[in-house]
């Protein structure tokens, strides 16, 4: 082409360019008059599309920075709820990495082989069948997608971002970072009310809904807040960022507190035991062994326990003394009492469909008939429409039966394995602390999750999935110990 026809192409372009734009002007304002304002975003998810394409990491990255500000938003005309900006995006990605797996056909048989990587190929497949058979298919199957691009997104794409162990500190810094932001705007709104226990369920709002994920969240970052502030040269991540690190532990611990979460508190207590369990080297086995003397103590005394916590009247309170010793009141303890009645909602709904349970994602709008009136509380409902089965272990039996409860469990004793074998063995200290943070950030989710259970709110998936990654990338790609076969070990 000569020099002397590219002014002519310009124009052209240009043209056509305008033209496109007026057309997307009048059929915007056309679309808004129908009340169909989605129109409008279609500029902003073109750019953004080119900005996942053209730097996927950078863009994974400011997903992640986002993820704390993400809101639902009911869709009517679709009668579903999303979550924005994320779910789309995410959704995006996941096509784009699929597309971009296609293509280039490489498979890292290092990650695949992984315990962990296996574990979760199984839950998928079995989310899958469950589904199938499930008594809502399309809340099941949309659930499984949900998990899907989760997965995709987030353990398999940042396993390759974490290649570079320099991604995994912008990863933890980047949600620390963002959730702190997220934590000081509910501070600032909880002052209003002078830090009362009762505004502590609506201080996080709109960005949370429900102040026990946001408090679980918390919970989660305050081990890599802390262990990056101790041992910031250790971990490499400067002066500056090191006493950044001093500081937000500081607004994490005070936004624990105020969050008046009791199951974050016990979590984080739960944390610092298995730190202690580190320090005196225990390994996994000798925990389960402990676990399960204590299980059969708690079965053989079941009777008394129960009649020493029936003699527990006091209700959770802003007084913190007295919040704490509502934890074990089973009997006038509204959250608890309606927490005993989903978990053995959950299990009659188990023992009815113990092969694939009632279908993922199914069990708010199935509990309601296995409720027994003498087990409701005064929050219960008939509709049985007030959420989940308040466990991330009980629920999956109810909804995907045994299988499923089983590889959930199993997720959890490995990812812990993992870690335990590279705090352990490996020669890297940065290794060593990284997986040392992960380790306890995992143990407070799992504590948490014997009470409650939040994977179906992209804020604790992407939290959840990006920090799997983490294991895995640091056991395939970074962990230098002299036995790397300890790892695919059994606990």
């Amino acid at each position: 082409m000569s020099t002397m026809s590219l002014p002519k192409v310009n124009k052209a372009f240009m043209a056509t360019g305008v033209i496109l734009l007026a057309l997307f002007a009048v059929a915007n304002v056309y679309a808004i008059t129908q009340d169909f304002w989605w129109l409008s975003l279609l500029p902003a998810g073109i750019a953004m599309l080119a900005f996942a394409l053209l730097k996927p990491v950078q863009f994974w990255l400011l997903l992640v920075f986002l993820t704390p500000f993400s809101l639902n938003v009911d869709v009517g005309s679709f009668g579903f709820t999303v979550s924005l900006p994320t779910e789309p995006f995410i959704a995006m990605l996941m096509v784009l990495l699929v597309f971009k797996f296609l293509l280039e056909n490489k498979i890292d048989y290092k990650v695949l082989k992984h315990p962990i990587t296996i574990i979760i190929l199984l839950q998928l497949v079995w989310l899958f069948l469950s589904s199938c058979f499930s008594t809502l298919p399309l809340v099941s199957f949309k659930y499984f997608l949900s998990r899907l691009w989760f997965v995709v997104v987030f353990y398999f794409f940042g396993i390759q971002v974490f290649k570079d162990i320099n991604k995994i500190d912008k990863f933890n810094f980047y949600y620390v970072l963002s959730m702190a932001f997220a934590i000081l705007y509910s501070l600032a709104r909880h002052s209003t009310e002078f830090f009362s226990h009762e505004y502590s369920y609506k201080a996080s709002r709109p960005f949370f809904s429900d102040h026990n994920i946001y408090a679980v969240i918390v919970a989660f970052f305050i081990p890599t807040a802390v262990l990056y502030a101790v041992k910031g040269r250790t971990l490499k991540v400067g002066i500056f960022k090191g006493l950044l690190y001093y500081l937000l532990s500081a607004v994490y611990i005070f936004g624990v507190i105020a969050s008046y979460t009791r199951a974050a508190w016990v979590s984080l207590g739960v944390a610092v035991m298995m730190y202690v369990a580190l320090l005196l080297r225990l390994k996994l086995r000798h925990l389960l062994l402990a676990l399960a003397f204590v299980g059969g103590v708690l079965i053989f005394s079941w009777n008394d326990i129960m009649i020493y916590m029936s003699k527990n009247k006091v209700e959770s309170d802003s007084d913190l003394d007295a919040h704490l010793q509502s934890i074990y009141n089973v009997t006038t303890d509204d959250s608890n009492t309606e927490r005993l009645n989903r978990w053995n909602s959950a299990l009659r709904m188990f023992m009815e469909k113990p092969v694939f349970g009632f279908g993922p994602n199914t069990y708010q709008f199935k509990y309601a008939p296995y409720q027994l009136s003498r087990q409701k509380t005064e929050i219960s409902t008939n509709l049985g429409d007030l959420g989940n089965a308040h466990s991330e272990f009980i629920g999956p039996l109810a909804e995907q039966g045994l299988v499923g409860a089983v590889l959930v469990l199993l997720l959890m004793l490995y990812a812990v394995h993992s870690c335990m074998q590279m705090f352990y063995h490996t020669k890297s200290e940065r290794v060593k602390y990284l997986a040392l943070m992960v380790l306890l950030s995992f143990i407070t989710y799992y504590t948490h999750g014997l009470l409650n259970n939040y994977l179906d709110i992209d804020k604790a998936n992407i939290m959840f999935w990006g920090t799997m990654g983490i294991i895995t990338a640091l056991a395939v790609y970074h962990d230098e110990s002299s036995s790397t076969k300890e790892l695919e070990q059994k606990p």
